[in-house]
């Protein structure tokens, strides 16, 4: 009898030090599963092997064995072990799909408290909203292992500002969504899959991605901060790489101003509103590869002044710039005829019918074409057109500023085959260069009653076929 108290104390002592063992029982997939072990109030759950398919694993379960551990927790790490009595823990399943709700659920607990979480090389697999809702959560380190960032894994991690991933191919659905501090991520050319509203409402300021087919719609949507968007190169297979911009990926990104297209590529695909609401968009560069550009594309971008149409273009919504009403400028950027015939013939379509492609081309907008036989294709569509043939003016490389007697003389060098320069003068209310003479026949500008303080820059010019043809700027005097 003394015997058998001996060893239900000993029993109870092992439960009172925060680990239990359950007889076994088999689950679902007939894995034989062990009860729980806690350290530091992480909660690990033990997997044994099972018929020499898989060997012995711990998974975490839980951050805090209590929501009372959870709210007094003092702790600003949680460091996941690598091992528990030589066991490896390779899994963190801290979510879960619930079939019968239709949405992912978190089954941790959290704490304000936690700044930091470690994963272990041994970290194989991360479940869904593995660590959603850590508010004050900066900082993780994900293992070589890991090349998946599942749905919600973040998720309202607002304080969230580093992320450590090596190689990476897939990021889930929500999965950084409203991580408002959040302000820069590397996308690698891995690459090849981001969820939708992936990272909406974030605080990304740049996005550099590879040249892929994304599928997430409004990945990148409501990023107030973010104001250059590039796609590099294709680099694995080259030009045989498509791009797909998804539905909604930036829209209501309304500090964006930039966005570059690879070289690069076998094609650009721009879905539905990819860009709608993008208010500040005034440059988009190599437009050259793009082959679809669906409805509301880029609708509302109040500040789109000018868009290269590819000749070889094969569909444009008729809403794809649906209200950006100061697109006044169209450059159609080929000399093949019978391509340009084939992008008028839709072209027209799009210009002469209300709220599509072009609603204000007819009234002020200007195409712009290569040759004096493209400009009468256009204009015998009804459309206004001149030509704005690509000659080879260099910019003055040097320019030099004296101010003497009130006046203010400015000399630069001289560019051959220029037909003449403009002088131009930088104004903080227009936030942008203005002409002080546009009709400078030599290399010498005198400014009477100049400003004490300016900024000035000077561009070469040639005529062809009665139209002016700039130069880029010159340095700044």
């Amino acid at each position: 009898m003394k015997k058998l108290s001996v060893i239900l104390f000993a029993l109870a002592a092992l439960l009172l030090c925060g680990f239990s063992v359950s007889a076994a029982k088999t689950d679902k997939t007939n894995v034989k599963v062990i009860d729980h072990v806690v350290i530091d109030h992480v909660v690990y759950k033990y997997y044994s092997s099972y018929n020499n398919e898989w060997p012995a694993y711990y998974a975490v379960t839980d951050f805090f064995d209590t929501a009372a551990a959870a709210k007094n927790n003092t702790k600003t790490t949680i460091k996941i072990q690598e091992s528990i009595d030589g066991i490896p823990v390779t899994l963190i399943q801290t979510g879960y799909y619930d079939i019968e709700c239709d949405e992912v659920r978190s089954t941790h607990r959290t704490s304000n408290a936690v700044r930091k979480i470690i994963l272990p090389d041994s970290i194989t697999h991360i479940s869904d909203s593995a660590f959603s809702d850590f508010g004050r959560l900066k900082t993780v380190r994900f293992p070589d292992g890991v090349t998946r960032i599942p749905d919600y894994a973040f998720r309202n991690c607002t304080s969230l500002k580093k992320v450590e991933m090596k190689t990476l191919t897939e990021i889930g659905n929500q999965a950084f969504e409203n991580c408002r501090l959040l302000t820069s991520f590397q996308f690698p050319d891995t690459l090849k899959t981001i969820g939708e509203r992936a990272f909406a409402n974030a605080g990304l300021r740049k996005v550099s991605l590879p040249c892929a087919g994304f599928g997430g719609w409004d990945a990148f949507e409501n990023c107030g901060n973010l104001v250059k968007v590039t796609f590099r190169d294709a680099v694995k297979t080259g030009d045989d790489t498509a791009l797909v911009v998804a539905s909604g990926m930036f829209q209501n990104c309304d500090s964006l101003k930039a966005v570059v297209f690879p070289k690069k590529t076998s094609g650009i695909w721009i879905e539905n509103a990819a860009f709608h609401h993008c208010d500040n968009l005034t440059t988009i560069k190599n437009t050259t590869k793009i082959v679809s550009i669906d409805s509301a594309a880029f609708g509302y971008c109040w500040q789109l002044k000018k868009f290269v149409v590819p000749a070889g273009i094969q569909y444009v919504h008729p809403y794809a710039f649906l209200a950006s009403v100061n697109l006044k400028t169209v450059y159609l950027h080929s000399t093949d005829t019978k391509l340009l015939q084939r992008s008028l013939e839709k072209f027209k379509y799009f210009a002469l019918q209300d709220g599509n492609f072009l609603y204000f081309l007819r009234n002020d907008c200007m195409v712009y074409v290569k040759t004096p036989e493209m400009k009468k294709m256009v204009q015998e569509e009804g459309l206004h057109s001149k030509t704005a043939v690509r000659v080879s003016v260099a910019a003055p490389q040097t320019v030099t500023a004296e101010r003497a007697d009130g006046k203010l003389t400015l000399q630069w060098t001289a560019v051959k085959d220029a037909d003449g320069y403009g002088v131009f003068l930088y104004d903080d209310t227009a936030t942008g260069y203005l002409p002080v003479d546009a009709a400078v026949e030599g290399e010498t500008c005198i400014i009477e009653n100049a400003k004490q303080y300016g900024q000035y820059i000077v561009r070469a010019y040639r005529v062809v076929d009665g139209d002016v043809s700039w130069s880029a700027d010159s340095p700044v005097a």
